[in-house]
């Protein structure tokens, strides 16, 4: 069975993340584990990636137009031990933006990816750092009411 576009998209994005190794030309080695919306990791899985797409906005130029433009926000989640210093999340963090740069249209299934936000992941009024995230928009089309296109 065909995948949608979007899942292309994000699978993409797994691979790309996949690439962050040191030997790869990254500072960190964050990419040997990377997973498509995960719920948690084992503490001695990490550090870890998880690729979420969050919900898209979706455009028409107008009403006889037969394709849509989709902007696809996606958050890439780091999942790290306790105590690991804000120092080197900022390095995943950057490894993550390169690896994105790489090519910004995913292998031409998007037209563009735009930066939107990044930053750490503190859950409690500790300012213990749990994590980090980096977003970005993906920009692609598909047919209107087609999303396998």
């Amino acid at each position: 069975m065909a995948d949608t576009k979007r899942q292309k998209i994000v699978d993409a994005v797994i691979v790309r993340m996949q690439t962050i190794r040191i030997e790869n030309g990254y500072q960190t080695d964050v990419g040997v584990l990377v997973e498509d919306w995960p719920e948690r990791f084992d503490d001695d899985q990490l550090p870890a990636l998880g690729v979420c797409d969050l919900p898209d906005d979706i455009t028409k130029e107008n009403k006889s137009s037969l394709r849509v433009t989709h902007k696809l926000r996606v958050q890439v989640r780091f999942f790290v031990r306790g105590g690991t210093r804000p120092r080197e999340l900022r390095k995943m963090m950057g490894d993550v933006v390169k690896a994105v740069g790489v090519d910004m249209t995913w292998g031409d299934l998007a037209t563009d990816t735009e930066p939107a936000s990044e930053g750490f992941i503190i859950p409690t009024e500790a300012m213990i750092v749990a994590g980090g995230a980096v977003e970005f928009i993906i920009e692609y089309l598909t047919d209107t009411f087609d999303p396998y296109q």
